[in-house]
């Protein structure tokens, strides 16, 4: 098997217990995910909503923050802003979208920059 095919197995496992809700079990699949291929947003993404269907929503933004650093993620900062707008964070989920405006602009990415415009019209 090689490696990308074991990641996108990865994701998929993860994604398919997570959409079952078995978070615990999803959050197993995306932390080993998250060993093998650090830079893929999706690992983070995905452990991120494990903890906030868990409702452990400071250990969500914590891995949201991670995974912004380790895969330069724009969907990592615009979660941690809707956890953040959750807890009534208003400032916080403000700085955190602004990181996703960052990072859209450093790799110009406009589908990140749509996504965030859309995060703000309905937050």
């Amino acid at each position: 098997m090689n490696p990308q095919h074991a990641i996108e197995t990865l994701y998929a496992t993860g994604k398919w217990l997570l959409d079952e809700g078995k978070s615990i079990q999803a959050a197993d699949v995306f932390r080993v995910m998250m060993l093998v291929a650090p830079g893929d947003e999706r690992s983070w993404l995905g452990i991120g909503a494990c903890h906030e269907a868990l409702l452990q929503a400071e250990l969500a933004i914590d891995l949201y923050e991670k995974g912004e650093a380790a895969a330069q993620s724009g969907k990592c900062s615009i979660a941690r802003a809707r956890v953040f707008r959750m807890l009534g964070r208003d400032a916080d989920a403000d700085a955190a979208l602004e990181a996703a405006e960052g990072i859209a602009d450093a790799i110009d990415d406009d589908d990140l920059r749509a996504l965030l415009a859309h995060e703000r019209s309905v937050s």
